[in-house]
């Protein structure tokens, strides 16, 4: 067997792979265009599944209500956390296309063409 699971090799290579994953992600140079700030897109997502697990498991305010109505009120839920998530991804999509601008200034040709030519 090549790939040792137990012992002394199983704990030297799972150090020696987690420390070689901490010296490439170290030397790696900065970026040279902005990334986009996705913190606030999954924390809308891990509030969404958060109320939804309430929701469906009958916890909290969600005590006294049918099950019915919770599995309602759970897919009500979800669709307007999945519409706050793509507006939060939105915004940073668009924080991302003016930090890009700012660095690097508009481009010439910014306007859309137009369809009636």
């Amino acid at each position: 067997m090549v790939i040792d699971s137990t012992g002394l090799g199983a704990v030297l290579g799972t150090a020696l792979l987690a420390l070689g994953v901490i010296i490439a992600w170290e030397t790696m140079p900065p970026p040279e265009v902005p990334r986009p700030r996705i913190r606030l897109t999954i924390m809308v997502i891990v509030f969404t599944a958060f109320v939804c697990a309430v929701l469906l498991r009958g916890m909290g305010p969600a005590a006294g209500m049918a099950e019915a109505t919770r599995s309602v009120a759970a897919l009500a839920g979800v669709g307007l956390g999945g519409l706050l998530a793509v507006a939060a991804a939105d915004r940073a999509r668009v924080r991302l296309r003016e930090r890009v601008a700012d660095r690097f200034g508009e481009p010439a040709d910014s306007a859309a063409p137009s369809v009636l030519g």
